[in-house]
Formats: C-alpha cells, sequence, structure tokens
C-alpha cells in the first residue's frame, strides 16, 4: 500500500511540474536561490554537494558559478555504474567536467573527475518531487540519496529546494528516510520541529 500511494503522488507531483510554464518556473528558481544564498550558513559554507536540475526541477546551474567564484568546494552526485541505487559524489571545478550521464542527467564526466570517498560537506541539497513540513522527501523511488545520506561521515546541513506546490503537510516515511533540516519555497524558509514532527 505504501509503494502504491507513494507512486500516486509521484505521478501528481511530477504533472503539477510539468504544467508549470517555464517562466514561472524560472521566476520561482530565482527566488529559491536568493533565499538560499541569504543564509548565513551558507555564506559560511566552504563545500556543498548539490544536484543539477532535470525535467523542471528548480534550477541550480546558475549556483554553480557563483560558488566557484566564491572558492567553494562543489560536489555534484554521480550514479554509479552498473549499481542500481548507489551514488558517488565528484568535486567539478569548471563546466567542462560535466557531460551526459545516467537517466538524461548531466553528470560529473569520470574522465576528468574522481569520486571523493568521505567528502565533507557543508550543505547538501537534496532534490525531491515533493517535500512535508516535517522535512521528510518524497524522491523518485531510486534511493540514491536515502543510501547516500545513510553513509554521510560528515555532520551536514542538509536542504531542499521546492516550489510551492511540491509541500504539503504529510508523506509517507519509511524507517530509512533521511529528514532534511530546512526546505526553501520562493516565500519562506521552512525548519521542521522535530518535536512536532515525530
Amino acid at each position: 500500500m505504501q509503494a502504491q500511494a507513494k507512486s500516486k503522488l509521484r505521478q501528481h507531483f511530477l504533472q503539477l511540474r510539468q504544467k508549470q510554464s517555464l517562466s514561472m518556473a524560472a521566476e520561482a528558481s530565482a527566488r529559491i536561490r536568493k533565499l538560499l544564498l541569504g543564509l548565513e550558513l551558507m555564506q559560511k559554507a566552504r563545500s556543498i554537494l548539490i544536484y543539477l536540475p532535470t525535467k523542471g526541477e528548480v534550477d541550480t546551474y546558475p549556483l554553480l558559478e557563483h560558488f566557484w567564484g566564491q572558492g567553494v568546494h562543489v560536489f555534484l552526485p554521480r550514479c554509479r555504474d552498473h549499481e542500481p541505487g548507489v551514488m558517488d559524489v565528484h568535486r567539478v571545478r569548471t563546466p567542462e567536467e560535466l557531460g551526459p550521464g545516467h537517466f538524461g542527467l548531466t553528470e560529473p564526466n569520470p574522465m576528468c573527475t574522481v569520486p571523493e570517498e568521505n567528502p565533507k560537506l557543508d550543505i547538501v541539497v537534496v532534490p525531491a518531487i515533493a517535500f512535508d513540513r516535517q522535512g521528510y522527501r518524497l524522491g523518485f523511488g531510486g534511493g540514491y540519496y536515502d543510501r547516500f545520506l545513510s553513509r554521510l561521515m560528515h555532520t551536514s546541513t542538509l536542504i531542499g529546494l521546492a516550489y510551492d506546490f511540491q509541500i504539503v503537510e504529510h508523506l509517507p516515511q519509511e524507517p530509512w528516510d533521511q529528514p532534511l533540516d530546512m526546505i526553501i519555497t520562493p516565500g519562506e524558509i521552512i525548519v521542521p520541529d522535530r518535536e512536532l514532527g515525530s
């Protein structure tokens, strides 16, 4: 039942994302990036793992040039070949180190970047199809981020970026789900209250 409920939710939110106009998505993404960059913890961060958008996700591309210009170490995920559900992170220094990857994603080029075994990440920006106000997320179902976050050794701040329609009160939860510390929408910064959420 849980899997079926999640599948229906995925379809619903993906349809909402597809219906959003390019101009509205661009405007909302710009607001979200501004709020993100205005965070004190972001201004102090020296290393960040960030996703590159696909299929209408909040646009993170402009953040790359910003972070590179600030001397921040930028890491990007790459799905492991022949190991479904497992991803590594690679430090990327220039756009030339990116290339076509799995599932139609843009990923670090393995010919010029290498996976980092235990990266010390101040910030991890986590993608999702939907988020709830307790900090839980609905992913694509592959478990890539769940597995990665479970083995993350460094204490990182986990942040989700979302359009307004991607926020709900409650999502189905699994025992292995890792709640985020913060979710940023065009109009608010949601900091989950763990006491209320439990």
